[in-house]
């Protein structure tokens, strides 16, 4: 469960709100039967469908086949057994309408969560989102769930799922049938994307024609909780109330007790791999930062897209292990053209299940990110590694990553702004703190906060996470000292 202070949660139809339905489909009609009337085939299709979902047990795709199958059988038309599947097997190229991804990404700058309630597939929906390109903090799909809408069971089953505020909920579609009837009966606000020129009697909240003005439209419906200047509010350290507002450049100030910080904390009180438990346990160590969320998913992927959206301006991200760094960098990544990562660890992190002594995905998170190209390795630098897997010596070699302080500044260079991903096994064991994996050897904390000092005198420091640690209450001081090197 993720908690933080502004849940808002908008729930959305994928194909004919976000993809275009008529136009990918109306096309492999077009090809299929080029003399016959394709708008017309089309308004048949959409007769079909429906009473073929009824059942619900069927897959999507095999929906897909037997409309398109039905459709023909009473066209008149001639259809080869090799087209059967001729329209899921097109669905991944479906054009995603031009304004959509824009406006969703700007619904989860301003904080709101989102998730696709959809009558496909789970592989299905997944090649849609892929081109789609912002991250959804879940999906409800009828091949996993045996329900089509208009039935109620991808409502029921998001509120099973996600621990959300029944008033702070809105539904987004385009189909009258499936979606904004069914919302109406459940008493949900619902948003009609209006992309055909319908008109309709069915109560809704907005009507667009588009989801241009959707981020704006949804925020008079349910507007924002926190003062105008923010998205967050924070809970204050030091006067434990929920009075710390946002102002500019990430810092907080507290309205109840005057207090000021250079960021906001985000606390992930998870570890994914066997026997983390005190990592995760110092997730929650009383940093003097205000507290603007909890992210606590038990899945990684969902924790990723989470975090990502829970990011306060100017993140401080306390962790469990350094999985946690992975959704920090995907959503600060979406801030900046370019985005540098400087990862202290005495391990690589660079491991991949197949090569993986553990199986532990926390010595998999500096690879999840490589990998996945939210960065890239020339903009990567990992600093103090000194227990390297053999696999993970070959990465380095083959990829070019950037490794040891030498490499800092031309891993910073060009960047628009820095992360640094801090886990503590990096640090000399007979210091300071205290950690859950230590190693023979690193840096002291004096030594440390001089290194991170040189990032913020090269660049701006867009976030920084502290993973790694043992609960001991005697962590906070020094790890405060290393936060303010930063300038946090």
């Amino acid at each position: 469960m993720t908690r933080v202070h502004d849940d808002r949660w908008a729930t959305f139809d994928c194909y004919g709100t976000l993809v275009d339905w008529n136009g990918g489909v109306g096309r492999e009609l077009t090809r299929l039967w080029p003399d016959a009337d394709t708008e017309q085939l089309l308004e048949r299709y959409h007769e079909i469908e429906p009473r073929v979902e009824l059942e619900g047990s069927l897959p999507y795709r095999e929906v897909l086949k037997e409309s398109l199958v039905l459709l023909a059988e009473h066209e008149g038309l001639a259809l080869d057994e090799n087209e059967h599947y001729a329209l899921p097997d097109s669905l991944p190229s479906w054009p995603v309408f031009a304004e959509v991804s824009g406006a969703l990404a700007e619904l989860r700058e301003r904080g709101w969560r989102l998730v696709a309630l959809s009558n496909t597939d789970p592989e299905l929906l997944a090649s849609s989102m892929a081109a789609i390109a912002v991250p959804f903090d879940g999906a409800i799909v009828a091949g996993e769930i045996g329900s089509y809408k208009p039935a109620h069971g991808h409502w029921q089953a998001f509120s099973e799922r996600f621990d959300h505020d029944p008033e702070r909920h809105v539904h987004v579609a385009a189909s009258l049938f499936h979606d904004i009837a069914p919302a109406r009966e459940l008493g949900i606000p619902a948003v009609w994307i209006n992309r055909l020129g319908e008109t309709s009697d069915l109560p809704r909240a907005a009507e667009l024609a588009d989801l241009s003005e959707l981020p704006d439209t949804l925020d008079r419906i349910v507007p924002s909780s926190l003062a105008s200047m923010s998205r967050l509010r924070a809970r204050c350290p030091d006067c434990r109330t929920l009075t710390a507002v946002a102002l500019d450049e990430g810092r907080y100030e507290c309205h109840s007790c005057g207090a000021t910080f250079a960021a906001g904390l985000v606390r992930v009180p998870r570890a994914w791999g066997s026997g983390g438990e005190s990592m995760a346990e110092a997730a929650y160590l009383p940093l003097p930062y205000p507290e603007t969320g909890v992210v606590d998913e038990d899945d990684l992927t969902v924790q990723n897209l989470a975090l990502a959206a829970a990011l306060p301006e100017k993140p401080l991200v306390l962790g469990g292990c350094c999985c946690s760094h992975v959704g920090a960098v995907e959503g600060l990544a979406t801030r900046f053209d370019r985005l540098a990562v400087v990862w202290f660890d005495a391990h690589g992190d660079l491991n991949t299940p197949e090569s993986s002594p553990s199986g532990n995905q926390w010595g998999m998170p500096l690879r999840m990110l490589l990998d996945s190209g939210t960065v890239h390795p020339a903009d990567v630098v990992l600093i103090g590694a000194r227990n390297l897997d053999p696999p993970e010596v070959e990465f380095i070699a083959a990829s070019g990553l950037r490794t040891g302080e030498d490499e800092l500044a031309a891993a910073l260079d060009g960047a628009d702004a820095a992360y640094v991903a801090f886990d503590v096994d990096v640090l000399d064991p007979e210091d300071e703190v205290a950690c859950f994996m230590p190693e023979p050897g690193g840096f002291t904390v004096v030594e440390a906060a001089a290194m991170l000092r040189r990032i913020p005198a090269e660049r701006p420091v867009a976030g920084v996470g502290f993973t790694g640690l043992g609960p001991s209450p005697e962590n906070v001081a020094p790890l405060a000292r290393l936060a303010g090197a930063l300038g946090f």
